[in-house]
């Protein structure tokens, strides 16, 4: 497994646009800021490819038969195992390899997140509101009664009792459009439950 990986480092250490954390040419001691290093997850940074991770996903999926774990805005894992097999690290380092000679060299911006809103309740207060099913344009200034989230990494982006900002509906609107799954508590998007 060991020697898989490592020669699967070798084989990505071509790329361009895109960059596998930690594998391939980049190199571990710059991330400062990681606590620890899975070598089990090949994580895939796809912005300067101009590409998003669930674009990323979608192309290895119905070009080359390669199922990732999962794709978020600017970024996708697949994860390995010592059940995968040599041949399954080289079609992975072909389909990248391929995939950034064609990419355009250009940077997708950041996904930043929005400072976190002012509350009009406490969550604990906000679930004993009811509201309306409002759609996310109409949503700014009003207060959320559910979470909001993007998966991966199922963080919320807000929770019950936060105020709706247009910063929030701009984020979830560019990630529905790139394919990422923006969910909810009651699971209705793209309407947000409103007060």
């Amino acid at each position: 497994y060991l020697q898989n990986l490592k020669t699967f480092d070798e084989r990505i250490k071509g790329l361009k646009k895109l960059r596998v954390i930690g594998r391939g040419g980049d190199d571990l001691s710059t991330r400062v800021s990681f606590f620890g290093f899975d070598p089990g997850k090949i994580v895939i940074l796809t912005r300067g490819a101009g590409l998003s991770g669930a674009v990323l996903a979608a192309r290895l999926r119905t070009e080359y038969r390669i199922e990732l774990e999962m794709a978020g805005p600017d970024y996708a894992v697949a994860m390995t195992s010592i059940c995968d097999e040599a041949e399954h690290f080289a079609r992975l380092a072909d389909a990248l390899i391929a995939i950034d000679a064609t990419a355009k060299k250009s940077i997708v911006k950041a996904s930043a997140l929005p400072p976190i809103p002012a509350a009009a309740l406490t969550a604990s207060e906000a679930v004993g509101y009811k509201g309306v099913f409002t759609e996310p344009y109409r949503a700014a200034g009003r207060t959320a009664l559910e979470y909001v989230w993007v998966y991966p990494p199922g963080i919320p982006l807000l929770v019950p009792g936060e105020i709706v900002t247009d910063e929030h509906i701009e984020l979830l609107s560019r990630y529905a459009a790139e394919g990422i799954a923006v969910k909810s508590t009651k699971g209705r998007l793209p309407d947000l439950y409103t007060s």
